[in-house]
């Protein structure tokens, strides 16, 4: 049985650093991850992370690092395997934030894990009866709690992001990752006022 070591403070746990919001930086939409590293992007970062948990993978010898917003509908074994492959000869850690009582997905993601042979080093709960925000510095692995002020994701885009998970319940990658990205099929049939750089509720 692996050691997990839960703590259950959201807000405090979290690395201390100078982090400003910015427009520049990847989103994780749900149900969606990114692979990337620090020659690529500085950080990367999800939003709204409630019920759903936020994964990061990081190799330090490499700086590489995966982001994962997984909700309840996930396919957990498919996608476990296809970031556990990206990582293949390397050594990483496996960091867990977000969720609440009674913790059920992330009972679920930690025995998934270890049906794969990952141990997760930490698990980070979120008790502030409210969403969080979470972003990852690539060069240092550290995780940070930060304000959402600046979307890098456009109306569009991000409406099709929540349409897409009426489909699948497939783990999606984000289309900055180093690998390529799953295709984001936008209607344009209608018009949208661009709201890219505003925050939305």
């Amino acid at each position: 049985m692996f050691k997990i070591f839960i703590l259950l403070f959201s807000v405090h746990f979290f690395a201390s650093a100078e982090f400003h919001d910015s427009a520049q930086i990847p989103e994780i939409a749900q149900r969606e991850y990114i692979y990337t590293d620090s020659t690529r992007h500085q950080y990367v970062q999800t939003y709204g992370v409630y019920t759903c948990l936020a994964v990061v993978f990081y190799s330090e010898s490499t700086q590489t690092g995966v982001l994962a917003h997984i909700d309840s509908a996930t396919k957990l074994p498919e996608a476990v395997s296809e970031i556990a492959k990206l990582f293949k000869g390397d050594s990483y850690s496996v960091r867990i934030y977000g969720g609440q009582a009674p913790y059920y997905l992330e009972s679920r993601v930690v025995e998934t894990l270890e049906n794969f042979g990952i141990e997760v080093s930490d698990i980070v709960r979120n008790t502030s009866r409210q969403a969080i925000n979470i972003v990852l510095e690539l060069k240092t692995g550290e995780v940070f709690e930060y304000d959402e002020m600046h979307s890098s994701t456009n109306y569009k885009i991000r409406q099709a992001k929540v349409d897409r998970l009426k489909f699948s319940k497939r783990l999606y990658r984000h289309q900055d990752s180093s690998i390529g990205g799953d295709i984001v099929m936008i209607d344009n049939s209608t018009s949208a006022f661009d709201l890219s750089g505003f925050l939305l509720p």
